[in-house]
């Protein structure tokens, strides 16, 4: 078994980083200036979407104990995160930006060490995906080390600096996408897992689903994954601007760490370094195998990825397995019970949400528009038509997350 990690863990790195390291010129030529059409259509865009929230950058802001300056480099000395490249989103919409997207990027800048509620706390903008810290009897429950070792090892080290030197105590992996694992060795090493016996929590089939995203394609799908996040682009208003999910994924040495507890069933309840878990089996929608919890005494429901601040793309541009939008409906139909007596709904990506009312509605708006997209497009197939662009449900509208779209014509299908 340990060959058998040795090799895994080796060819994970060759195969990841392969994909993610290259500078590439990309295509097209340079980005220029907004056109006529482009400036027309965000005003219009501007007048359907209306100003930011002022909830939503007070939720963004929530729980601030200090922001992360300077840069995170590899061991060659190169920039693999720059914490303030961003630092033009800020203020109007520049004409080349959507003033929606413009609206999002600024809400992503928030970035840094939150308090989330008593005893969990979140690393965001250390990377694509946030770390979440629990405070357990003996240390810290980490959930989600990241994409890369280095980015874990930075945001760890910057949680310990202001909340204190404690060891980690268990390490929970969400799901099988590697933004959630890949900076395992950067949290903790085989051996201090091994000798300390600290319990790694992983969905059932994550181990397998991770090698056979990343080992059998990773290759093809770091190359994808450059040209649907702009890896490799500058950041500015005519390159980077945001990723939806976070502000960047960060490109570095990634690994994994096998399983020691595996959650088999659909509800499964757990203590975990005197913290009592109530984990959920969320497989095949978002990610083929993840797993949401609850926390009951800290009335603190974890969405993972199945709740986030954007819609999720259904058919994963860099080619990553397609998602079932009835089934995600459907688990966030249970995830309204399971919330139910939930203050804070906290997940894998963006900033959390606060308050019972506001919870509900946070996932129902989720559900409904992964369910009408189901349905519609469905429906749409039957009746013969093909290019469905249609309005989201009315149940969404006003809602942040969402990016309202324009109605078009259908054309029907030649026969």
């Amino acid at each position: 078994m340990k060959t058998l990690y040795t090799i895994f863990v080796f060819l994970f790195f060759l195969i990841v980083t392969a994909g993610c390291g290259a500078k590439h010129s990309g295509i097209g030529g340079a980005a220029g200036d907004a056109t006529a059409a482009t400036l027309a259509a965000n005003k219009r865009f501007a007048r359907m979407t209306g100003s930011a929230g002022v909830q939503d950058d007070e939720e963004a802001r929530r729980g601030f104990i200090a922001r992360p300056s300077g840069k995170i480099t590899n061991a060659q000395s190169a920039v693999l995160v720059d914490f303030d490249a961003f630092a033009f989103v800020a203020g109007a919409a520049p004409p080349t930006v959507n003033p929606s997207l413009w609206r999002h990027a600024i809400l992503n800048n928030r970035i840094g060490l939150f308090k989330v509620t008593d005893g969990i706390y979140q690393l965001r903008g250390f990377d694509v995906a946030n770390m979440t810290l629990i405070a357990g009897k003996t240390g810290w429950i980490v959930v989600d080390s990241l994409t890369c070792r280095e980015t874990a090892e930075a945001a760890l080290g910057f949680a310990r600096k202001h909340l204190g030197d404690k060891p980690v105590s268990a390490l929970i992996f969400t799901h099988s996408h590697i933004d959630h694992f890949g900076g395992a060795l950067g949290v903790l090493s085989p051996e201090e897992a091994a000798a300390r016996k600290i319990p790694v929590i992983a969905p059932q089939g994550f181990l397998e689903e991770a090698v056979s995203e990343n080992i059998l394609v990773g290759t093809a799908m770091g190359r994808r994954a450059n040209y649907q996040f702009g890896i490799t682009l500058e950041r500015s208003a005519k390159g980077l601007v945001d990723v939806g999910l976070g502000k960047f994924i960060a490109s570095g040495k990634s690994g994994i760490l096998p399983p020691t507890v595996v959650i088999r069933q659909a509800e499964e309840a757990r203590v975990v370094d005197g913290v009592r878990f109530v984990f959920y089996n969320v497989p095949g929608a978002e990610a083929p195998a993840e797993l949401t919890f609850l926390i009951p005494e800290r009335k603190a429901y974890c969405g993972a990825e199945l709740l986030n601040r954007t819609m999720h793309n259904l058919l994963p541009v860099r080619g990553a397995k397609a998602r079932d939008a009835l089934r995600w409906a459907n688990y966030l139909q249970e995830a309204l019970e399971q919330a139910a007596d939930a203050e804070v709904c906290f997940n894998t990506h963006n900033h959390p949400v606060w308050g019972r009312a506001r919870i509900a509605e946070f996932i129902a708006k989720h559900r409904d528009v992964y369910k009408y997209t189901h349905d519609q497009t469905i429906r749409l197939i039957n009746a013969g038509l093909n290019a469905p662009r249609n309005r989201r449900p009315d149940s969404t509208a006003g809602f942040a997350c969402f990016v309202p779209g324009r109605p078009r014509l259908l054309r029907r299908s030649a026969p």
